[in-house]
């Protein structure tokens, strides 16, 4: 299956108006699903725009199976960061699509936990197993 045209085309806007983040997509097989791949900070300063990129690729990943966000690559996570993926949760729940973190660093499963949100999500490692 193609990945949506008007999503890369949202990732070339975000990636030359936020230095520090880099974003792409692809597919995975385990779990299947449309996944985003996240690089560097997602902090206040691009919080927003991840957020909204992510809405838009989250109603296209039904098609795929659902959504996972990779983030074996994220060198920093704010509390803005951990609420725009908290907000895509909750987004998932609404429309039942799958969701998925995977490859969290101590870093950021670190954030999370102070933060109280580690158990909202379904996380899992870069073969698709749950993470601990």
């Amino acid at each position: 299956m193609a990945l949506p045209k008007a999503i890369e085309a949202e990732i070339e806007r975000i990636r030359a108006k936020n230095e520090g983040l880099n974003l792409s997509v692809g597919e995975s097989e385990r779990p299947r699903g449309f996944v985003l791949h996240v690089d560097g900070r997602l902090d206040t300063n691009n919080s927003n725009d991840f957020r909204e990129l992510a809405s838009s690729a989250l109603l296209e990943a039904h098609a795929f199976g659902g959504m996972v966000i990779e983030l074996s690559k994220v060198s920093y996570i704010s509390s803005t960061g951990v609420g725009a993926l908290t907000y895509l949760l909750a987004e998932a729940k609404r429309h039942e699509i799958l969701f998925y973190l995977q490859g969290m660093t101590e870093h950021t499963k670190a954030v999370f936990d102070v933060l109280g949100f580690t158990s909202f999500f379904s996380c899992i490692d870069a073969n698709g197993e749950k993470q601990q």
